[in-house]
């Protein structure tokens, strides 16, 4: 018989390549924008472009005033639809604007009262490159429950007693946010506080607060498959723990090891604070 060597058609399409990019706050940017009584000369940025409301015949950059905020609502939609990267719906005087991808962000503004913008917060931001790569690790503990009469292993007998998910990025290129993400706790501020700031100033006050903790920290991993097929690995109210050491030596970089540490809620003891998307790979 001949050797089973497990090679499918599919096999070198499922290797998971090169380093991984690290962000933080990663997830799918959304917003929703609220119109009241909007006219003409009204207007949004969208990704440092200005969409103006007019009364009549629309140039590219332009959306129709309605006869009521509903209709204007559907007009602007259409436009903010055309924007790479950007879906847009309406319903009634609310326009919801979706980001395609988890790493295509949205950024709005207005510089009008009669159309308010609300952001779910998920930008995501790449933090920095790295060398030496990066991992994911799910530290866990499973405790078989050892019952009189069994002589070994029984189906049913598990239980998860530890989930610790971790993320190690090693950064070569360093900044202020990174050693402030090191330190936990720590506050950065302008030095001098006066005109004619040189530096950023980081300090600690022995306090972390929950506004320490981050939304989340990513790994994006590309697949042979395509390199728009990407594998998530994600972590969850991160924190930063461990030492923070900056190196300096002759004919050397300075390399930024930073493990962050994924965390429950108080809200909600039982759901793991990570999540894996691994891409749907077709024949």
């Amino acid at each position: 018989m001949a050797r089973k060597h497990g090679i499918t058609t599919n096999t070198y399409k499922k290797f998971i390549i090169d380093s991984g990019a690290v962000y933080k706050n990663y997830g799918i940017s959304t917003w929703t924008v609220t119109l009241a009584s909007v006219i003409a000369t009204d207007a949004v940025v969208i990704n440092g472009i200005t969409y103006t409301c007019v009364a009549a015949d629309p140039a590219a950059l332009e959306f129709l005033k309605g006869v009521t905020d509903t209709d204007t609502a559907v007009n602007l939609a259409a436009k903010l639809t055309t924007v790479t990267g950007c879906d847009a719906t309406s319903t009634g005087a609310v326009v919801t604007v979706v980001g395609t991808t988890k790493i295509v962000n949205i950024l709005m503004t207005t510089p009008d009262t009669t159309i308010t913008l609300v952001h779910n917060g998920m930008n995501s931001t790449l933090l920095g490159a790295t060398r030496g790569g990066s991992t994911f690790t799910e530290e866990q503990e499973l405790r078989e429950m050892i019952v009189d009469g069994s002589k070994g292993r029984v189906v049913g007998d598990m239980r998860i007693t530890k989930s610790i998910p971790k993320i190690v990025a090693n950064f070569i290129e360093i900044n202020a946010d990174l050693i402030n993400y090191a330190l936990p706790g720590s506050n950065k501020s302008d030095y001098p506080a006066t005109e004619g700031k040189t530096h950023d100033m980081i300090v600690r006050a022995l306090d972390v607060a929950i506004t320490d903790y981050l939304t989340n920290i990513a790994i994006v991993g590309e697949c042979t498959s395509s390199p728009t097929n990407y594998i998530e690995c994600i972590i969850n109210n991160a924190i930063a723990e461990g030492n923070y050491e900056c190196a300096f030596t002759d004919n050397e970089e300075s390399v930024l090891k930073l493990t962050f540490y994924g965390n429950f809620t108080t809200a909600d003891l039982t759901t793991e604070p990570f999540s894996i998307y691994y891409p749907i790979i077709s024949a």
